[in-house]
């Protein structure tokens, strides 16, 4: 049997070809935008600069004496990779943790090989620091660090250290004559009030005016009785310096507060 075609059943059949090939279009253009948005998206990848949390070894410490201190550093992109030249600076908080302030001078570290690619990590810097002689005593002292070229703000405290101690060295003296004054020739005894982290054998050194005075290396001094006579006139000022003994024998010595004497 021949087969009859009608013009309206042929129309219909291309409009359906045709919506049928403008809807595969459609999901093919966008299947391309997908993949088009994921390569631009890869290649649009950037990195940040850090400078990971450091570690702290030597700790307690007592002020005065140098803790370790190891870090890692991560590049950002082109331009802002750590290298040989990049200058760090180490910041140490206050006893809670917080207000750091830049402790010793900015330093490099060129004992290594840095990464040099785009967020790339070189890991195990090392410095030594010295924790300052005027230290508090605290236990939640932390240590940040920062640099520039590249620039990373350690100031802030941004990934600082796990708190440590810190045992300052501190020594009070006081004499037995009422408002330190005494007769011309009278005697008058000179002895610690308190102390912290002297350590069991601390050595002492008694100054009068500043300069040591031979022989006066007791825990306590008292002029007429030292060998030599040591003479007192009014406005002489007596202090004591204190060199801790262990755990804090490695800290700078203790000068004590200053007891002006009137005779």
């Amino acid at each position: 049997m021949k087969k009859i075609y009608f013009p309206a059943i042929i129309a219909a059949d291309n409009r359906k070809a045709f919506v049928l090939r403008a809807f595969l279009f459609s999901k093919k253009i966008a299947l391309l935008s997908i993949f088009s948005l994921c390569i631009i998206c890869h290649g649009a990848t950037t990195y940040a600069q850090s400078i990971g949390q450091p570690t702290v070894a030597g700790t307690p410490v007592c002020a005065g004496s140098n803790v370790t201190v190891t870090f890692d550093v991560t590049n950002g992109d082109a331009g802002s990779h750590f290298t040989t030249g990049t200058a760090f600076q180490a910041y140490l908080s206050d006893a809670s943790g917080a207000n750091f302030t830049p402790i010793g001078s900015p330093f490099t570290v060129n004992s290594l090989t840095y990464v040099s690619t785009n967020g790339g990590t070189t890991n195990g810097l090392t410095k030594v620091l010295l924790i300052p002689p005027t230290t508090p005593n605290g236990s939640g002292y932390t240590i940040a660090i920062g640099s520039t070229t590249p620039t990373y703000n350690g100031s802030t405290g941004a990934n600082a250290s796990v708190a440590f101690q810190v045992n300052a060295v501190g020594v009070t003296i006081a004499s037995d004559a009422a408002s330190n004054t005494i007769c011309n020739g009278g005697s008058i005894n000179f002895s610690i009030s308190a102390s912290t982290n002297p350590g069991p054998s601390p050595t002492y050194q008694w100054q009068k005016n500043g300069l040591n005075i031979a022989n006066a290396n007791a825990a306590t001094f008292n002029p007429l009785t030292n060998n030599p006579v040591i003479t007192i006139a009014s406005n002489d000022v007596i202090s004591l310096v204190l060199t801790p003994s262990a755990p804090c024998n490695g800290a700078l010595p203790a000068t004590s507060n200053f007891i002006s004497v009137t005779v």
